[in-house]
C-alpha cells in the first residue's frame, strides 16, 4: 500500500497509477464485502458509484462497473444484495440499448450466469412470453441451460 501511495505522489497523472488503484480495488474488493465491518462502506460508498459507472457513455467504464457490482453481489453478506443486483442485470440486459454481441453484453451475460437461481431462471423464462423480449430471452436461457449442464 505505501508503495502505490509512493507512486501516486511521484506521478500523480501517470496512467501506471490509475491502473495499480484499478487492481487493488478489484483485489480488495471481495474481502471487503465479505467483512462484518466494511461491508456497510462497500454498500454505502462504493455500490452506487459502480450503479452509476453502468449507465456510463464510456463501454470500458460500462464494462468496469458491471465487473465491479458483480463481485459485490456474490460475496456481499447482506442477502438482499444479490437479488437486487440480479433484477437490475436482468433488465439491463433485456434494455433496447442493450446489444448481446457487444463487449458490455457479453460479459452482462457472464455476470449473470455467475448470479444464477432459480428465482433469476424464473424470471427470465417469463420474459420470454414476451415476443419483443423473447430473442434475448432465448439467448439467455439457453446461456444459462449450458451453465446448468456442462459439456
Amino acid at each position: 500500500m505505501r508503495s502505490l501511495l509512493e507512486k501516486a505522489v511521484k506521478d500523480p497523472l501517470s496512467n501506471n497509477v490509475l491502473n495499480d488503484l484499478m487492481r487493488s480495488v478489484s483485489a480488495v474488493l471481495p474481502h471487503a464485502s465479505r467483512h462484518k465491518d466494511w461491508s456497510k462502506w462497500v454498500l454505502e460508498k462504493l455500490y452506487p458509484v459502480f450503479v452509476k459507472d453502468i449507465g456510463a457513455q464510456n463501454e470500458e467504464v460500462r464494462l468496469w462497473g458491471i465487473k465491479k457490482l458483480g463481485i459485490i453481489a456474490v460475496n456481499s453478506i447482506e442477502p438482499s444484495v444479490k437479488g437486487r443486483v440480479e433484477v437490475m442485470f436482468v433488465e439491463i440486459w433485456f434494455s433496447k440499448d442493450t446489444d448481446p454481441d457487444s463487449d458490455f453484453g457479453k460479459e452482462l451475460l457472464q455476470q449473470i450466469r455467475i448470479l444464477f437461481s432459480k428465482r433469476l431462471f424464473d424470471i427470465v423464462r417469463e420474459r420470454a412470453r414476451d415476443q419483443e423480449q423473447n430473442a434475448k430471452a432465448e439467448i439467455l436461457l439457453e446461456s444459462l441451460k449450458e451453465f446448468l449442464t456442462p459439456k
